[in-house]
């Protein structure tokens, strides 16, 4: 449909911005998603979606996530500087919007590679080999966690392996080595990436 005039929108956007503090969850996850439908002319909103990411609603967060995602390159500064200070649940849900904002996103992405918690380092190469870019840099900080001593990050990379199939070959040699890990999650994700890159050509 035709878009609303600038007066009528920031009528809506005040309304939608009260609608993200409401006490009733369905509330604030109808609000946020109508936000993330307004787009790039949201972006002032950014720090109230942001804020719903920590929202005792799984629903309420998820659909904060997608909201962000599509405001899009407008609200990458805060999403990155969210990011630098962010592990857990909370990072997965920045890295998802990046991952949705596409292109405008993979500096983001790229720099999130250095993160300082290895399992979100480990997440955000993932999102880069979704989106096709810098796989060589991805699959070494999927190799760096498998040889790390975070339990997360590993289980996550031999996951992460799993899924990439041929395109994670270079972890092969380290793969081959943890075919008996101890930790059962691991040890079959090892096992399946192996199997899903196929015979070894060498």
């Amino acid at each position: 449909g035709e878009a609303l005039p600038p007066r009528s929108l920031a009528t809506v956007r005040k309304r939608l911005r009260a609608g993200l503090a409401d006490e009733l969850p369905d509330v604030r996850m109808y609000a946020v998603m109508a936000l993330g439908r307004v787009g790039p002319a949201a972006a002032e909103d950014v720090p109230g979606m942001l804020a719903l990411l920590d929202d005792d609603s799984t629903l309420v967060r998820g659909t904060a996530a997608n909201a962000l995602g599509e405001v899009g390159a407008a609200a990458l500064p805060a999403i990155e500087k969210a990011l630098a200070s962010t592990e857990g649940d909370r990072a997965a849900s920045l890295l998802w919007a990046l991952r949705l904002i596409g292109d405008p996103a993979l500096p983001a992405l790229r720099g999130a590679l250095e993160h300082s918690v290895p399992s979100v380092r480990v997440q955000a190469a993932m999102k880069l080999w979704e989106l096709d870019q810098a796989v060589e840099a991805s699959v070494a900080v999927l190799v760096a966690a498998l040889e790390g001593k975070d339990e997360d990050a590993t289980r996550l990379a031999a996951r992460g392996l799993a899924r990439m199939g041929t395109a994670g070959a270079a972890a092969r040699p380290v793969l081959e080595g943890m075919r008996d890990h101890p930790d059962d999650v691991v040890r079959s994700a090892v096992r399946s990436a192996l199997q899903r890159m196929g015979p070894d050509d060498e």
